[in-house]
């Protein structure tokens, strides 16, 4: 075995420089806070490697240790909440174990050693020596030796680690090859606390067998049994895809062979059908010759007749014209004619002088007729603002009503002569008057453009006032209140400047802007008051200098006045007061500089309910204002608190002040903008030109100077030509009428027949050059179809022959084509559907088996090859490697899995019923204890199975007998650990939390510790241990660490037993009486074991007669000491 010798520890705490040496089961005790924990935890940190300190102190409970703690030597916290140790200096501290080999007569250590720096930082290195402690203890000068100096000091027999891992795994190796739970087991240990799973620590600690079995390689035989069965499904998936393909391509050529036989049967009927066409039309061609030779023997006969009529009528014009009566009547029709013309030229003239005048006259008009109205305007709101462009408006109606007064109405001449009266045709309009009236508008459009000018001056303003009035609204709103410009510019100023001077923002404050008014019944007299020293500004007494430098700057440069600057400072200094009953008293603000302003500002103001008590104060007030100040009274002008600036109640009266002045502008603007609208409309108002007025005037002299000729001249004409005989004249004209319409009737008898001619000769020649070279040209290119579209075996075999059964039942060729095209059109839509279903499954094939296969070919060849590949080679080959893998993967699983879990239970049984030998003859006072294991009932059918006997009688898993008991068993275990889902993270994460919990042997166990009493009752701790005193907690606690021990250290393995044997218990039995302690101490010795046992004092009694050495453990000031008995005993005597 190996065992710890001796302890070194340098500057560790409250210890400067001990050393412990420890025998097989050594005690340490001391009173509460005397260092043991201290010592325990330094042993932490040397056997586990360790420097994080999760592990320290644990027993204690009480703070909360560190390693940078113990280097330093923390012992308390200052005010400050800084701790306070026993060394700051830069220093090295060592922590090292001497250990003693018994087989081969060996000592070495292992240690730690700290470098810390001044600032408490350190760096640390585990080490080794191959030797025996040294004697100087690494002190070299009487300072112990740092990392630099340790490995200059025995650079042949030290080794150093620069990491943890190494260091333990040195550790572990040095020890006896020992397991890496040994840490987790030796820190469990330490602490001396009950376990609460029994079952767990058994199983992790007592028992040392690995927990699960690696199956990798069997799921992966497996998964590769699975991927060949995938791979023969996928390959029966592609054949069944085939199979559908071919299905399709055979129903498609069905359809094709119809398909053409329809065809021909109406491509041979169109043959017949052109061949009729043809004789059809040279029967046209016949009857259209001899109509036209017709119709040229009529138009002969109707041109004689037209000469003959045309002679006849020349005789009669001729005779009427030589007349003496006809040749007067011609002149006085010219006369009255001529007379017209004239007359309509000046009805022409009156149109265009009456449309000008009219143009004016009703312009004004409405002008006027709207003007009307503005005698109500006058009660409109705001009139005032308006009142200038009202009387304009009224000037301006008064001058359009004098100018429709002279202005012409526009009267115009009839439009034919004989509607002329006996009356004398005079215009009677004078220059006069149309300059007199185009003087009144002139003067009446100056006025209405001013009375614009005006309303728009007005609107503007009113529009830039409502814009205002928002922009408050808004602001008000949000907080923000109207100050006055130079106030704002001056803050703005101030705040830009301080900032930019100090580094960071320095509240500027406007006085009012802070403050509140407790009772709304001084507000008024507040803001009266103060009035503008509302608006002066706020610093802190440390900017004010800075901040008038500023002030006077901008004064120039931002013409910036009457703003006041306050300065706080000095007002500090006299540290006014508020008088009782002041209005100081009213101020509420969270600002200490305005607190002190107001209270400098209105700490004399007394208030005054009623105007006789002022008298009876220097300064005083009442809620109305009226200040009695310097032995005079007056009252504050109430325009001081119209807008009130302070607190949040100034915010609402302004806010409620800005809405009623932006109503106030929107009624003004909702009752003048379509007014002003009105006015825009009546400026543009147009006044008659000179021109205007010049060719009115033009007009009405032409009028005057030659109408009443013109009527006379028409009058006389018609009179004289009533006096006329004109009855032969008449005669012959009737005779002249007779003949024009025999002319007519001969003219269109003649259209007519020319019309029809020329209309058979275009048929006629439509018919030579264009329909029947068309027909002829069609009847060939039938001809050629069926010769070239259809094979000569194809027509004699099956093509004439049905075409001549269905002529013969149908009759005639185009009942044959009629008959056909409907059914070609059915078979041409049905090959349409068969053609896209088998391209669709011949896309899908592709997609879904990544074939790159043409699926637009006319032929199936390729899909047809493929189907054959697949039926005659592939789906064989993967039917027998599916049957080898499966073969494979069923061994696999036997051997691998089962039978490897098997050895693994049967494993931690032989070790517990080992440890159960060695605890037989061991008593706890009364009880014996012993480890129990047997099948987990929640996986029973699982360990049957696993265990089941047919196994060794040359059975495997998949024999029947054994899976005429285990099937389900066996699949449900199969699909826990195999089956796989990639595409599912849930179900992966499911599989591998299967995967660890079945191939786990204690999964299927349940561990349990058994406490037999004096009368052979027994208990399963697991099920007791709630009910248990502290001493009965302890002890199965205490057997189960011992029992794990034993297995770590490998004590019952005969030629694997040279380990370390140590084990560490703080606060050691504190829950125990002293006879359960006497037979743990029994049991320790009996085992081979050496321990560490720390408690406090008042187990000394206990425990000290029982173990080897006693080491005492005392404090006194700064320091610990650990004295041996033979010490104490020393001691005591001086």
């Amino acid at each position: 075995m190996k065992a710890l010798n001796r302890l070194l520890l340098i500057n560790w705490h409250y210890i400067v420089h001990e050393v412990l040496e420890f025998a097989p089961v050594t005690f340490l005790t001391g009173k509460n806070g005397s260092g043991k924990s201290t010592i325990v935890d330094a042993l932490q940190v040397l056997i586990l490697g360790e420097t994080q300190g999760a592990f320290f102190n644990k027993a204690a409970n009480n703070s909360v240790r560190t390693v940078k703690g113990y280097l330093r030597g923390e012992v308390a916290e200052n005010e400050m909440g800084e701790p306070v140790a026993l060394r700051n200096g830069p220093f090295s501290s060592y922590i090292v174990g001497e250990f003693y080999d018994r087989p081969h007569r060996k000592t070495f250590c292992f240690g730690v050693v700290f470098d810390v720096a001044s600032d408490g930082t350190y760096q640390h290195r585990f080490f080794k020596l191959d030797e025996a402690l040294p004697d100087h203890h690494f002190i070299e000068n009487d300072v112990p030796l740092n990392i630099n100096g340790l490995t200059r000091w025995h650079n042949n027999r030290v080794e150093i680690y620069s990491t943890h891992s190494k260091y333990q795994d040195v550790f572990r190796g040095n020890m006896g090859n020992l397991h890496r739970k040994f840490y987790q087991l030796f820190r469990r240990a330490v602490p001396f606390s009950p376990m609460t799973d029994v079952a767990r620590f058994i199983s992790e600690f007592v028992c040392d067998v690995q927990h699960e079995v690696d199956i990798e390689d069997m799921r992966e035989n497996i998964h590769h049994y699975q991927d060949l069965e995938e791979d023969l499904l996928r390959v029966k998936r592609e054949i069944a895809a085939l199979d559908a393909i071919r299905s399709a391509n055979q129903r498609l050529e069905r359809i094709e062979q119809r398909l053409a036989v329809y065809q021909y049967l109406t491509a041979r009927a169109e043959v017949d059908q052109d061949q009729e066409r043809m004789v059809h039309i040279d029967r046209q061609i016949a009857h259209l010759h001899a109509e036209q030779a017709r119709l040229a023997a009529q138009l002969e006969e109707l041109a004689v007749q037209q000469l003959d009529l045309h002679g006849r009528r020349d005789n009669l014009v001729a005779q009427k014209t030589n007349s003496g009566v006809f040749i007067r009547q011609q002149a006085l029709e010219h006369d009255r004619q001529l007379g017209e013309q004239q007359w309509l030229q000046l009805v022409n003239q009156s149109d265009k002088q009456g449309k000008i005048l009219r143009h004016y006259r009703d312009a004004w008009w409405a002008v006027g007729q709207a003007l009307s109205a503005i005698e109500d305007w006058s009660g409109l709101p705001e009139i005032n603002g308006a009142s200038r462009a009202v009387s304009l408006m009224k000037e301006g109606w008064q001058k359009a009503s004098d100018g429709l007064m002279t202005w012409p109405k526009g009267d115009v001449l009839p439009r034919r002569v004989f509607e002329v009266g006996d009356r004398p045709i005079k215009s009677g309009i004078t220059m006069d008057r149309l300059q007199q009236a185009v003087q009144s508008w002139s003067i009446a459009h100056d006025d209405l453009s001013k009375a614009q000018h005006v309303l728009s001056e007005e609107m503007e303003a009113k529009t830039l006032d409502e814009a205002d009035w928002t922009q408050r609204i808004a602001n008000l709103q949000q907080g923000i209140k109207q100050w006055p410009t130079n106030t704002r510019k001056l803050r703005a100023v101030l705040q830009e400047e301080l900032k930019r001077l100090v580094g960071h923002a320095v509240n500027v404050d406007i006085f009012a802007d802070v403050l509140e008014v407790r009772d709304e019944q001084w507000q008024n007299a507040i803001e009266g008051y103060l009035h503008t020293q509302r608006f002066n500004l706020i610093v802190a007494p440390e900017y004010f200098s800075q901040a008038l430098s500023i002030y006077d700057r901008a004064k120039q440069d931002q013409h910036i006045f009457d703003v006041g600057l306050v300065d706080i400072g000095r007002i500090a200094e006299q540290n006014p007061a508020a008088q009782p009953g002041s209005l100081a008293e009213e101020i509420v603000t969270d600002n200490r500089y305005a607190d002190l302003y107001a209270k400098y500002l209105l700490g004399r103001v007394i208030k005054c309910a009623q105007v006789g008590d002022l008298r009876q104060h220097r300064v005083a007030v009442t809620p109305d204002g009226m200040l009695y100040q310097g032995y005079v009274v007056r009252q504050m002008d109430p325009k001081r608190w119209e807008s009130l600036f302070i607190g949040q109640r100034a915010l609402d009266q302004s806010l409620k002040q800005a809405h009623t002045a932006l109503d106030h502008v929107q009624q003004w603007l909702a009752v003048w903008l379509p007014r002003y609208d009105q006015v825009s409309a009546w400026k543009v108002t147009p006044v008659p030109a000179l021109t205007e007025v010049e060719t009115i005037g033009d007009i009405a002299q032409q009028i005057d100077e030659e109408a009443e000729g013109v009527v006379a001249r028409v009058r006389d004409a018609v009179r004289e030509l009533g006096l006329l005989d004109l009855g032969e004249i008449m005669e012959i004209g009737r005779r002249i009428q007779v003949l024009d319409e025999d002319l007519k009737r001969n003219g269109n008898q003649r259209d007519q027949v020319a019309t029809e001619r020329g209309a058979g000769d275009n048929q006629l020649r439509h018919l030579l050059q264009v329909e029947r070279p068309a027909a002829q040209a069609q009847w060939e290119t039938h001809q050629e179809l069926l010769r070239s579209e259809y094979q000569t075996q194809f027509r004699q075999d099956i093509g004439e022959p049905r075409y001549q059964k269905e002529l013969s039942r149908l009759g005639s060729a185009e009942k044959v084509r009629l008959n056909f095209g409907k059914e070609l059109v059915k078979q041409t839509t049905q090959r349409n559907d068969a053609w896209n279903e088998l391209i669709a499954l011949r896309e899908a094939y592709n997609l879904h088996f990544r074939a790159g296969l043409d699926v637009q070919a006319k032929s199936n060849h390729e899909y047809d090859t493929a189907w054959q590949r697949l039926t005659s080679s592939q789906l064989p080959e993967y039917e027998e490697k599916i049957e080898a893998a499966r073969l494979r993967a069923q061994q696999q699983f036997q051997e691998d899995f089962v039978a490897k879990l098997r050895n693994n239970i049967e494993t931690a049984r032989k070790q517990i019923d080992d440890l159960n030998d060695a605890l037989k003859d061991v008593r706890w006072g009364s009880d014996r204890y012993r480890f129990q294991v047997v099948p987990n009932r929640h996986y029973q059918k699982f360990y049957d199975m696993i265990m089941d006997d047919l196994l060794l009688q040359g059975y495997n898993l998949f024999s029947q007998p054994f899976l005429d008991r285990h099937q389900d068993t066996v699949n449900e275990l199969f699909r826990a650990i195999v089956t796989r889902d990639d595409n599912d993270a849930t179900r992966q994460t499911l599989l591998e939390q299967n995967l660890h919990q079945f191939t786990d042997y204690r999964t299927y166990l349940d561990f349990d510790l058994v406490v037999k009493d004096s009368e052979g009752r027994e208990s399963r701790l697991s099920r007791v241990m709630a009910k248990k005193s502290g001493g009965e907690t302890q002890t199965p606690f205490y057997i189960s660490v011992l029992a794990s021990f034993v297995q770590v250290y490998r004590i019952n393995q005969a030629g694997y037993n040279n380990t370390l044997r140590l084990i560490v218990f703080d606060e050691a039995y504190s829950k125990m009486d002293q006879q359960r302690i006497r037979e743990s101490i029994r049991i320790i010795r009996r085992l081979g074991l050496q321990a560490i046992l720390a408690a406090p004092s008042d187990k000394v009694a206990d425990i000290s007669p029982l173990v080897d050495r006693t080491l005492l453990i005392a404090r006194a000031h700064d320091a610990t000491k650990v004295f041996s008995p033979f010490e104490v005993e020393g001691a005591g005597q001086s």
